[in-house]
């Protein structure tokens, strides 16, 4: 019995002994080995949100809503459809020079009464424009003000460089039509022929929405509506130019940066189809 004992005694041992070189030998391994795949897994994650942030980046724009609604990017690693953060500090900048404003850029002047707003679009401020607009078909002012008074001063801001209140003027022209029940295929031309204004001005914003539109209600263009169009822009861009010369201003400037470029040849124009 006592050699039973001793002899098990021996093997608890030797077997106290391989666990303990094994994992002093493999141990440190087996740790690395874990941090490794974690790394990598973070790693897999961020590349993932890179894409996820693209995706849902490249959705927002095609349902109309602003690079406006994008934001700023303020992580050094993060890159969307808009490029680098550079780069997409450069398509922020450009479209506020269209009056195309974030609601945060926008939040200095939701403060201001309608008077105010007023005075300053008086002055040309672009920004007061947009703002006034927006307060004229609001809830509060809609009664009073409504379509009568927004859709003259998006023209207005339209002659001042924003190419963001030509895309308002379409919108709330197809919709002054819709509500007084007399919307028709020429409405939705004449539409699509502001929002191509836009486009004339070398911002895509309103044609990417107006295509994705077309595709949700399943409209088809024949080519002499997509001549109407061009023609029809054509002439109404001239219109806001020469309201352009005659409060004073020179020519529009429709430069776009190579950043804004590459940003738009990620979205959808029906009118470069045809």
């Amino acid at each position: 019995i006592k050699k039973n004992y001793l002899y098990i005694f021996f093997l608890l041992m030797v077997l106290v002994f391989l666990c303990f070189f094994y994992f002093s030998h493999y141990g440190n391994n087996i740790f690395s080995f874990s941090w490794s795949e974690k790394n990598d897994f973070v790693g897999y994650k961020n590349d993932g949100d890179d894409e996820s942030i693209e995706k849902s980046h490249d959705l927002i724009q095609k349902e109309g809503e602003s690079l406006n609604e994008r934001g700023v990017i303020s992580s050094p690693e993060i890159k969307t459809l808009a490029g680098s953060p550079s780069e997409a500090e450069v398509v922020r900048k450009w479209e506020e020079s269209r009056g195309r404003f974030d609601e945060e850029s926008l939040k200095d002047y939701a403060g201001y009464d309608l008077a105010t707003l007023q005075s300053l679009a008086n002055n040309g401020d672009i920004k007061a424009m947009i703002a006034l607009a927006r307060l004229y078909v609001s809830d509060q002012y809609s009664a009073e003000y409504g379509v009568k008074y927004s859709m003259p001063l998006l023209k207005k801001a339209a002659a001042y460089g924003s190419s963001y209140a030509i895309e308002q003027y379409a919108i709330q022209y197809e919709a002054d039509h819709f509500v007084n029940g007399s919307s028709d295929r020429n409405t939705l031309l004449e539409s699509l022929s502001w929002n191509n204004v836009a486009a004339l001005r070398g911002d895509l914003y309103p044609n990417n929405s107006a295509t994705l539109d077309l595709r949700r209600k399943k409209v088809q263009l024949s080519s002499e509506d997509i001549q109407f169009i061009r023609k029809k822009s054509e002439e109404i861009y001239r219109q806001l130019q020469h309201e352009r010369h005659v409060m004073g201003l020179g020519d529009f400037d429709n430069s776009v940066p190579p950043e804004v470029q590459k940003y738009f040849s990620y979205l959808e124009n029906y009118m470069s189809d045809k």
